[in-house]
């Protein structure tokens, strides 16, 4: 636990550190002390004859919770187990909760008479159901709702029992659930059933949903010593499948896709692992698999009739043995996933309630509706979060669920502190020196020119459509006198006008032959540049950046750039001064330049600076590692075994047994500051096993070896860095001991590799973006929420308590409510070695009365490290403000996403060179990673050393 709250300092403020109020979506919890639940399995067997039996408790649809949630609640009465003040908690699966001790539980059925409208439409008039709850055997079957006890050491950072935590988020829904009006995707998320009032524009098959976000997690509290648990809260609109016949859904999407060529492909990709029930038998649910490859005209299949084998047609089918007409004969049957001969008709599948679109399913349009309809103002959003406790009822004591054990939420526990931090300044050429503005942190575009400005190659291409030389040449120039401006020498640009030669005239589709034949050529002249100007509607990006890296022949990698004619029209016709400064700052960091260099923020009081500034980039003596993991969204269905004692698929609730999985690569993007100035960041990316989170160890090794091989050689004269940052992005809680003990032994295991004698000091810190917390500034006007100010740093009250973690906003937003970033520091073995003196001149400085070594150390580098992180966030040198997480995290994601496009490339174009091992997994070939890695990234066989930086 951070021990920092026991040091005393006077009132009087000694440095430029600001302190401003601020509210959170996050609310503390109390429960009475020793208040106890008792843990309970539930069994639920639905039947329609005594021989035949199957689960209802684990499915996974919504369907199947709300279900399971009336048995469970027509159970309770019928063996009147619990009676008012006390309450229960039901995960809708297989987990039950009460507030007291349960004195019997005796075994229930249930006829078919007793259950609502739902259940009696989805199983036959015979189904009987029998309900059982039974003690839990785990050690956890009586939980003490009191007892945060393991959460006060640190021993829960690597093994928390998460039990408590668990019945708190289910505790704090069930009254909310039991109302039926909210949809329920896990433990954390619940959306209205009924669609919001603003349909989607462009067809009726998706609809719109306004939900909450919940989650529960253990925080220092209020300064006591005693940590508490606190429920984190906020408000998201998200798209769902309306729930109508697949039939209607399909004539939806291709009126959406204007019957486009590849209409029918996107589709078949759009529908494919949708939830669907039988119209016929709403007992049978299951996930499309895909669609059939002739009309349902003229599907047959093998059926016993009177003892023989008949093939019958399923139009027969269904008419004799249904009653059911079918009249949509020429579209494909559906067929459900793993299990291809089987054949449904589409007007007699139902998509089921509460399935929302996955976010690789979601077209541009949608993506843009759901960023206009959750990037709302920060007093809008403050309070659509505190409407969102309303609907949980967790604050107007009207809960009887929370009473019954004793849980109270307080309402007005979310007040936190900000201390807003100075920002660092930038230097650019000529020892200028230029501060961001305060309120947004961004700083002019003409500030100056490059700090270390580059040169183009000696000779290079323009390659462009010969329809445009006119708009281009004048492009050129003014390229030209702005490099010039910046300080770059520009070079001999060759003008190079075939790019219409790259694509089919008819379709506007790339002709990958005459790709490979034009970059061939360059290859052959050697030509180390190539600026591509063509047109948005091109479909060029994908294999321009693919052949940066993908030659066949052992020469040199490309550099490029491309830029379409709209962008170069709005630069010369409508003046788009600052489109053309951010190209000119792609351009120089390419070539190996340095646009300018963040200075770490000055303390008002200059003593400080020495203990303050450990971290600063300009000594050498400290390397950054960044990286992170981009997994394929595109997802596979597998079918798991069968469950023993099936009924017949006609008649079964099937549960939601498929497993999404993919024979795509995930890569690894990584990236340092191993080039000649220390400010600047390079890197690469490589592939690994599909949607494994953790990094490939033996990969990470031989990466960080590689590291620290291109920082000797692009700092010859320099000692390696006494201090190594490693900067890992995108893990859960849950995946903090993967980092800490598998992930940091693999890079240490590289540099011993490199250099057995080289022991630099570690600090571990990851830091991530994929939360839902919120945090506001208060205004002038104390009911308004607004956002932060660039600077902001959340470190107490609502942090964790068993390890160090805090919140820091270095961007403002654009639009909408900004997100910190959540930095949880794992790993820190720096010592600063402070004599006495020096920690006595320190507190001094900071007026501190009482102060232990180990606080004013701790101290010390807490504020450091803040600095540190702030000064990343303001080096992307691309834009002329800052980014919202440190420059290694987010490079290391461009360069994941990188190696994905180039992948998608190569697959798209070159199929058959694609490199494969011998596994197959779901009928499909895998990837051989190590062959790809070699193949397309920038690394290739390993011996490459990087000098500049080519995503910018």
């Amino acid at each position: 636990m951070s021990s920092t709250s026991n040091l005393r300092a006077s009132n009087v403020s000694t440095d430029n550190i600001s302190s401003k109020p601020g509210l959170s979506s996050i609310f503390l919890i109390d429960v009475d002390q020793g208040k106890k639940a008792y843990r309970y399995d539930v069994e639920i067997m639905a039947s329609d004859n005594p021989n035949k039996g199957w689960s209802l408790t684990k499915g996974s649809v919504d369907l199947n919770r709300r279900i399971s949630s009336e048995l469970v609640g027509i159970y309770v009465k019928k063996n009147s187990l619990l009676s008012p003040p006390n309450a229960y908690v039901y995960d809708g699966r297989s987990i039950f909760y009460s507030s007291a001790e349960l004195q019997k539980c005796d075994a229930v059925s249930i006829s078919y008479s007793e259950v609502s409208k739902l259940i009696q439409q989805t199983f036959d008039r015979k189904t009987k159901f029998n309900v059982i709850l039974k003690p839990c055997q785990t050690d956890n079957r009586v939980l003490d709702l009191s007892d945060l006890s393991q959460y006060e050491g640190n021993t829960s950072l690597i093994q928390e029992d998460r039990s408590l935590r668990t019945f708190l988020e289910l505790a704090i829904a069930q009254k909310t659930l039991e109302s039926d009006k909210f949809i329920s995707l896990g433990s954390g998320r619940l959306f209205k059933r009924i669609p919001d009032g603003c349909p989607y524009f462009r067809a009726n098959h998706i609809t719109f949903h306004s939900g909450i976000c919940k989650g529960v997690r253990i925080v220092k509290g209020n300064n006591n010593g005693k940590v508490q648990a606190a429920v984190v809260l906020d408000a998201k609109v998200s798209a769902f499948l309306t729930s109508q016949t697949v039939e209607k859904t399909i004539n939806d999407f291709m009126r959406y896709c204007n019957n486009q060529s590849d209409g029918m492909e996107k589709l078949f990709n759009f529908l494919r692992g949708v939830k669907v029930q039988c119209a016929y038998n709403r007992s049978r649910i299951f996930s499309i698999g895909g669609f059939g490859d002739k009309p349902l005209c003229e599907e047959k299949f093998e059926r016993t009739i009177d003892g023989e084998i008949c093939l019958v047609s399923l139009i027969d089918y269904f008419n004799d043995t249904k009653n059911i007409r079918l009249n949509n004969l020429q579209f494909p049957g559906v067929h459900p996933a793993g299990k291809p001969n089987e054949k449904f008709p589409v007007e007699q599948l139902i998509i089921l309630e509460g399935q929302k679109i996955p976010q690789e399913k979601q077209s541009p349009d949608l993506v843009d509706i759901l960023l206009r309809r959750n990037s709302i103002a920060p007093s809008e959003r403050h309070h659509n979060i505190r409407q969102s406790g309303n609907e949980l009822d967790l604050w107007n004591g009207k809960n009887n669920v929370l009473s019954a054990f004793s849980i109270k939420v307080q309402s007005e526990s979310n007040d936190t502190n900000i201390d807003v931090r100075p920002l660092p300044h930038l230097l650019y050429r000529n020892n200028r020196e230029v501060a961001p503005s305060d309120d947004k942190g961004d700083w002019s575009r003409n500030s100056g020119n490059f700090l270390v400005p580059a040169s183009f190659p000696q000779e290079w291409l323009v390659l462009f459509d010969s329809r445009y030389r006119e708009l281009i040449e004048d492009f050129i120039k003014r390229l030209r006198e702005k490099c010039f401006e910046k300080g770059m020498n520009f070079g001999n640009a060759r003008m190079f006008p075939v790019a219409q030669n790259l694509f089919d005239s008819q379709t506007a589709m790339p002709i990958a032959t005459e790709w490979r034949n034009a970059f061939g050529h360059c290859a052959q002249e050697k030509i180390p540049f190539i600026l591509m100007i063509d047109s948005k509607a091109n479909d060029s990006h994908g294999l321009l950046k693919l052949f940066e890296v993908y030659r066949r022949s052992k020469s040199t990698k490309l550099i490029t750039q491309q830029i379409t004619t709209e962008t170069v029209e709005n630069i010369l016709v409508k003046g788009h001064r600052q489109t053309l400064e951010n190209i000119v700052n792609k351009l120089n960091v390419k070539f190996g330049g340095l646009n300018y260099q963040p200075i770490l923020a000055q303390p008002q009081l200059p003593g400080l600076k020495k203990f303050e500034q450990r971290f600063d980039l300009s000594s050498g003596n400290i390397l950054v590692i960044g990286y992170d993991v981009s997994h394929p969204t595109y997802k596979l269905h597998e079918l798991k075994k069968p469950r023993l004692n099936e009924p017949d698929l006609e008649m079964k609730m099937e549960e939601d047994e498929f497993t999404l999985t993919s024979v795509e690569p995930s890569v690894v993007g990584i990236c340092a500051n191993m080039a000649e100035n220390p400010h600047s960041f390079i890197g690469d990316y490589f592939y690994q096993t599909s949607r494994k989170e953790a990094v490939d160890l033996n990969d990470l090794k031989q990466r960080s070896r590689w590291i620290l091989a291109s920082l000797e050689h692009n700092r010859p004269k320099q000692k390696l860095p006494q201090y190594v940052f490693i900067l890992r992005d995108g893990l859960s809680e849950g995946q903090y001991e993967m980092a800490y003990r598998s992930e940091l032994t693999a890079i240490k295991s590289g540099f011993e590799l490199h250099n057995p004698k080289y022991m630099p000091k570690f600090v571990l810190v990851i830091g991530s973006k994929r939360h839902f917390k919120k945090f506001f500034a208060v205004g002038n006007d104390v009911d308004k929420a607004e956002n932060m100010p660039p600077g902001s740093i959340i470190q107490e009250k609502v942090v964790r308590p068993d390890v160090f973690e805090f919140y820091l906003q270095s961007h403002f937003p654009i639009k909408g409510t900004g997100k910190p970033v959540e930095y949880a520091v794992l790993t820190n073995e720096i010592n600063f070695n402070c004599t006495v003196e020096e920690l006595k001149e320190y507190a001094k400085l900071l007026r501190y009365k009482t102060a232990r070594q180990d606080h004013l150390e701790e101290l010390m580098f807490k504020r450091s490290l803040y600095s540190f992180l702030m000064a990343l966030s303001f080096n992307h040198q691309i834009v002329s403000r800052p980014i919202s997480l440190p420059e290694p995290v987010f490079q290391a994601d461009e360069l994941a996403k990188r190696g994905h496009a180039n992948y998608l490339a190569l697959k798209r174009f070159f199929p058959n060179e694609v490199p494969y091992t011998n596994e197959q997994h779901c009928g499909h070939r895998l990837a051989d990673n190590a062959q790809l890695t070699r193949l397309l990234s920038y690394w290739g066989d390993g011996q490459l050393i990087l000098k500049n930086r080519f995503n910018a």
